[in-house]
């Protein structure tokens, strides 16, 4: 235990960020490593969020692995077409499909591409180099209309497609897309199947309603700078961390926000996780080989 308040209690569980957390029958978390191993930058993982599928890329050998078992074996599934995936995102509904943005060996082979057989066949559906080389590149799905994606362009705006990925127009409308540069690994988009897209960036928290075409910036208690993260935990709670101060909750949607940091010690927040089927658990993973900490009762408190 770091610090407690009878409200907010955060608790030291790793001194790394790239591992898979465990709860053993004695409820300690252990953190063992899970990826395939070889060299190479990562560049892009994901769970499915249906299946619980594990998908990891990397520029090794233009390299795309997936595992069925949470890490313990590795399938190599990389497209017949050379090139290297950036981002990859499941179907909201679907087990069997994903979706991915490749940069290609050559350009005729960049661009969106679809798998409906968990990554063994691929067929591209949009080719263009408008969605940049990764850095910090994400996209989602719309839950209720899947059709409906966003992507994050190279320009740092917003891409949005409403056919399923076989078209796609600029969405940005809003946003200062000059100044929107990312971070690798951060900066992802989250999105509410009720209310709308969230877009962290380094000017702050954006936010696209549903049916709407232009992004807001977030302030109610929000400051104006770097925000790495934001994830949507359960029945209208989103928690924000912002690397220059700290973790920040929201419990109206993103209305209001209060700086929740008692037990971090003023460490710099980069990424935060919170799952909806466990909504007192909250996971932060701090900067410079700080750690990974775990709140069990943040939801509880007011």
């Amino acid at each position: 235990m770091i610090n407690s308040d009878n409200l907010k209690t955060w608790c030291l569980i790793c001194m790394t960020t790239l591992l898979l957390g465990r709860i053993s029958n004695a409820q300690k978390t252990e953190w063992i490593t899970v990826d395939p191993g070889g060299n190479g930058w990562l560049t892009a993982s994901a769970m499915h969020p249906v299946s619980g599928d594990l998908y990891f890329s990397t520029d090794m050998r233009f390299s795309l692995f997936r595992s069925t078992d949470l890490g313990d074996t590795w399938d190599p599934i990389s497209n017949v077409v050379p090139g290297t995936f950036n981002c990859i995102v499941g179907h909201p509904s679907d087990e069997n499909i994903i979706y991915g943005h490749q940069v290609g060996f050559i350009p005729e082979s960049s661009g969106i591409w679809k798998s409906m057989d968990k990554g063994d066949t691929w067929e591209m559906v949009f080719q263009s180099e408008l969605f940049g080389t990764g850095k910090g590149e994400s996209g989602v799905i719309h839950p209720g209309n899947t059709d409906v994606m966003y992507w994050t362009g190279e320009d740092g705006g917003i891409m949005k497609s409403e056919d399923g990925g076989k078209s796609w127009k600029d969405h940005s409308n809003g946003l200062p897309k000059s100044k929107l540069e990312r971070n690798r690994h951060l900066n992802e988009l989250e999105i509410d199947e009720e209310y709308g897209v969230y877009y962290p960036s380094r000017m702050g928290l954006y936010f696209l309603s549903h049916g709407k075409n232009n992004w807001k910036l977030l302030t109610g208690g929000l400051p104006q700078s770097d925000c790495s993260d934001v994830q949507l935990a359960h029945n209208g709670i989103l928690y924000a961390s912002f690397p220059s101060y700290g973790l920040f909750r929201s419990l109206n949607n993103g209305g209001k926000w209060k700086l929740i940091t008692n037990g971090l010690d003023g460490k710099s927040c980069f990424r935060v996780v919170a799952v909806e089927s466990k909504p007192d658990i909250v996971y932060v993973a701090t900067a410079k080989d700080r750690g990974v900490y775990r709140s069990s009762n943040l939801r509880r408190s007011t």
